[in-house]
């Protein structure tokens, strides 16, 4: 039930954060209370969002041209939707300014669909696929952010729904991580990933497995089978996991050198020794206020947490073979389920410690990683931007994802959240009061003291463009059909 609740004030949030977010009438992204243009085509095409899906168009990321294909003729009368027993042969066009005005993805389309039928008239089918395209664009006065919120707090909700009526089984993705992406929050990532692509002299099993074993964290409760505590001797003996050791292929004398230096440093201090098994563990005294054997038993979880194998704040290591985000051939990389604790804004140990152990077996420029606080401070806004929005859409409408969700939505959440030149969420602490630049606006978001503490002393003048600030003011609000109006009655 939390998982419900949750998703219900996250589509609130997001909605207060982005309802200023409109299609003006250039077909640009804005965002009415900065007076900023967010992006010249929503989605990077300007369509309209949830255009219709079909065999050509299955995730809804493109246009769908069944509709125009069932509305064209071939020479022997069949619609060019439906198969065609008689066309022998592919039609011969031409470019034209019209060819050249569509976008790349949808002439290819449309020229595939020409080599295996005859039709009388290209031209005009190229005329009329122009004008279903220019009828497809998103509308002037579309409130876009608004109905993008709402778009993403359903499935969201669905998923919690499933994860209550399934005994209390959680989903993957799972809400968290949807409300982590786009509140921003500056608190540990959820479910934090990296991928390290290895360089082609390395791309294969043998190397992606072996480095993935270098690359787990294991502590040493994780390689332990047995602790023994011998009080008469002030000692604990330590009995390895051999499967463990063989597995990872760990090196024992590592391990011993490795104890012995901590116990030098330790207060009281210890000794390593090796046995048969293992190792033995003798203490050189314990504190005045407590006996040997309740001190021993704090010595085993002292050592119990001491990291011997695996990158700094990592996770577990896997050995991954697939496509790289980017494109190209499929290739092996070495999956590691970290860093465990990033830190926003600061470098990251974990990535500074992959590079120094094993920077010379992968290229750097095929890494992948989810946190976008550290590709931010690393590579800039747009990179930590872009990762938002792959992953975002990853979480949506992969496969295992929450429920689908139109890219041009997920687009216009995203690129506001750089709309300040930082990485700038949609919660509170963000777009829906922090970052707002109404005063009227913020104030009508949650913790209204986070606006009134910032407009006064900064004198902010307040346009009343947004939705709430117009609203309370008593100003009729421009989108929609009357923003078209207004726009003419203007010029």
């Amino acid at each position: 039930m939390g998982a419900i609740q949750d998703s219900g004030y996250l589509e609130h949030r997001v909605k207060r954060a982005s309802e200023n977010l409109m299609i003006d009438d250039r077909g640009y992204l804005v965002n009415m209370r900065l007076g900023k243009v967010l992006s010249l085509q929503v989605g990077e095409d300007g369509l309209q969002p949830f255009h219709a899906r079909g065999p050509d168009n299955p995730h809804g990321l493109s246009l769908s041209l069944q509709p125009h294909f069932l509305s064209q003729l071939c020479k022997h009368g069949n619609t060019l939707g439906d198969h065609c027993d008689t066309c022998q042969r592919a039609t011969t066009w031409r470019n034209s300014s019209t060819t050249k005005k569509l976008p790349r993805n949808i002439l290819s389309k449309l020229t595939k669909k020409l080599e295996s039928r005859e039709i009388e008239d290209p031209a005009g089918y190229f005329r009329r696929a122009y004008e279903y395209y220019i009828e497809s664009k998103a509308r002037p006065g579309e409130m876009i952010g608004a109905t993008g919120a709402a778009n993403v707090g359903e499935p969201v909700t669905q998923a919690g729904l499933r994860a209550f009526h399934g005994g209390g089984k959680g989903t993957v993705p799972t809400t968290d991580r949807i409300i982590q992406l786009l509140d921003l929050s500056q608190s540990a990532i959820k479910q934090p990933v990296t991928k390290f692509y290895l360089k082609d002299e390395y791309n294969n099993e043998e190397a992606a497995k072996s480095l993935a074993n270098f690359c787990s964290t294991l502590f040493l409760d994780d390689v332990v089978k047995v602790f023994r505590y011998l009080p008469e001797e002030r000692g604990i003996d330590i009995v390895y996991d051999a499967e463990v050791i063989d597995t990872f292929d760990l090196d024992p004398d590592f391990i011993r050198d490795y104890l012995a230096f901590k116990g030098n440093n330790h207060q009281p201090k210890f000794t390593v020794n090796e046995t048969s098994t293992g190792l033995r563990v003798r203490t050189m005294g314990s504190p005045r206020y407590i006996d040997i054997d309740a001190y021993l038993l704090v010595l085993r979880e002292s050592l119990g947490k001491y990291q011997i194998n695996g990158l700094i704040n990592g996770g577990r290591g896997f050995a991954d073979f697939g496509p790289h985000p980017a494109g190209g051939e499929d290739r092996w990389s070495v999956f590691i389920k970290g860093p465990a604790k990033p830190y926003p804004g600061a470098a990251n140990p974990m990535m500074e410690n992959a590079y120094d152990l094993i920077g010379e077996y992968y290229d750097e420029y095929y890494t992948v990683c989810n946190d976008p606080f550290w590709i931010a401070y690393e590579y800039g806004l747009e990179a930590a931007l872009s990762c938002v929005k792959e992953v975002f859409n990853q979480q949506m409408n992969s496969k295992r994802g929450l429920g689908e969700l139109d890219l041009r939505y997920i687009d216009a959440l995203i690129d506001n959240m750089g709309s300040t030149g930082y990485l700038s969420g949609l919660g509170k602490s963000g777009h829906m009061v922090s970052n707002s630049t109404s005063l009227i606006g913020g104030i009508g978001g949650e913790d209204p003291g986070m606006s009134l503490r910032a407009h006064p002393i900064m004198g902010t003048y307040d346009k009343l463009e947004g939705m709430v600030e117009a609203v309370t003011a008593g100003k009729d609000l421009e989108i929609g059909k009357r923003y078209i109006e207004r726009k003419l009655s203007k010029e």
